[in-house]
């Protein structure tokens, strides 16, 4: 027999990447030289970032994909601007000296939550500093099929990104203008 695990199978750019290929190469192998049944690639709650000057980090379903998957009436889409705080200088000589970096910069965080599935969080996209670092942390919460109420019950450690993702209230389907918020 032979087999082989390659990042150019699947269409998918998520499915192409390094630790993907890597992870199914040795659930792949467990599966056929240990004993007792491995378990199967799980593709659908990966991590990504694009490592741009302002990181945009992502897990689970894009909007596009959750609308689909789910009809316009089955999805919630919870989001917001935010400014970390490492963004908001304390004095005018440091908004000067910070200027050029991420100056009119906004961040932004959605969550994606399927609205008859128990408010199951199905995505989670976030656009901002350390982007890549704290959806690699909340794509446990896609991988275990959390609620957005679990996601609310956790309490965010301040100030932080990461914190804007338990605190998330205004929907798309609500009509409320997102505006700014931050420490």
């Amino acid at each position: 027999h032979t087999f082989s695990v390659s990042q150019s199978l699947s269409a998918s750019p998520l499915t192409q990447l390094t630790p993907v290929a890597v992870k199914a190469g040795m659930r792949l192998a467990q599966r056929l030289f240990s004993t007792g049944a491995g378990q199967t690639m799980d593709y659908d709650s990966i991590a990504t970032t694009v490592f741009t000057p302002v990181e945009y980090g992502c897990v689970g379903l894009s909007e596009e994909e959750a609308t689909k998957e789910l009809g316009e009436d089955g999805l919630d889409v919870y989001h917001t601007l935010y400014t970390p705080l490492e963004w908001a200088p304390p004095t005018e000589q440091a908004a000067e000296q910070r200027a050029g970096r991420n100056a009119g910069a906004t961040c932004f965080a959605k969550v994606l939550v399927a609205r008859h599935e128990g408010s199951r969080v199905v995505g989670i996209h976030l656009v901002g500093e350390h982007a890549g670092e704290i959806v690699q942390g909340f794509a446990l919460a896609v991988k275990h099929k959390i609620s957005k109420q679990e996601l609310d019950d956790l309490v965010g450690i301040h100030p932080t990104s990461a914190e804007v993702l338990t605190t998330l209230s205004v929907t798309k389907r609500s009509g409320v203008e997102l505006k700014m918020s931050g420490c």
